[in-house]
């Protein structure tokens, strides 16, 4: 993975309401809440395994997640009629380590019809125990499949635009283009933050924090 911006914060919560916020922040980050924390709205969420190890005392769950979000106005200045929405799908994976105290989360963009030469969007964030604390730290970036395609429309394809020869402006564009794949990986990170946040401070005033 090519990264591009990392982040390191704390909650002041233990690990163990920090780890239950993570999975219910994911329901409340459906249509009717996600607008308020900015972030994309997750239109539906299956889960396709749980496992749990109990030689290793790690839980590891797999969703397929659909979310759709707002597309920022200077992508029209790059992909022609970009709609203001697009939808897309990602496979989630969090693991939960009992025995260490940490808990890891993957995200990554996938494409159903198999097409492996668009632009991977990733997203990792390992949760650490810190006494009454715990600490966050996440990262972000890109990563190219493949170098002969455009990536254009590559970032076409994957924005839900249909996909475009190169317009032959070659790397002005292309570095547009990826400075808005960049803002937006940086603002649903914050976005992810903030619906814990507010999941958290939501368990408090109901007495669910441990």
């Amino acid at each position: 993975m090519v990264k591009f911006f990392s982040s390191t914060f704390t909650y002041d919560y233990p690990f163990a309401t920090v780890s239950l916020a993570y999975h219910l922040q994911l329901l409340t980050r459906a249509p009717a809440s996600a607008s308020a924390a900015g972030g994309p709205q997750i239109i539906t969420l299956d889960t396709l395994d749980t496992h749990f190890d109990a030689s290793t005392k790690t839980l590891r769950t797999t969703r397929l997640l659909l979310k759709q979000s707002k597309l920022p106005k200077l992508l029209q200045r790059f992909v022609p009629g970009a709609p203001e929405s697009a939808r897309c799908y990602v496979l989630e994976t969090c693991t939960v380590d009992l025995h260490t105290k940490t808990m890891t989360t993957k995200l990554r963009n996938i494409d159903l019809d198999g097409d492996s030469t668009g632009v991977g969007l990733h997203e990792e964030c390992v949760y650490t125990s810190a006494g009454r604390k715990t600490r966050v730290d996440g990262e972000v970036g890109f990563e190219f499949n493949t170098v002969d395609t455009p990536v254009v429309s590559k970032e076409a394809k994957r924005w839900g635009v249909p996909k475009m020869p190169s317009l032959g402006l070659g790397g002005v564009k292309e570095r547009g283009i990826e400075m808005v794949g960049i803002t937006g990986l940086k603002e649903n990170l914050f976005a992810g933050r903030r619906a814990m946040e507010g999941v958290l401070g939501s368990m408090q005033r109901q007495g669910l924090a441990f």
